[in-house]
């Protein structure tokens, strides 16, 4: 896990517990959830661009 993921992780953390209505740490947690796969579809996206640059002809 990279620094920016885990920072963003631990501030929704620190949000989330610092809430009392269930609506905002509901928000919280959806937001947590969606930080967390976009890391993911990034970290994809990046290994897709990096197989379609490789070449193999030129190995």
């Amino acid at each position: 896990m990279n620094d920016a993921l885990q920072w963003q992780k631990d501030l929704l953390e620190q949000a989330k517990a610092e809430v009392m209505d269930y609506e905002t740490c509901a928000f919280m947690e959806a937001c947590e959830e969606a930080v967390v796969e976009l890391a993911k579809r990034q970290k994809q996206a990046q290994g897709q661009l990096d197989g379609m640059m490789w070449d193999h002809e030129e190995w």
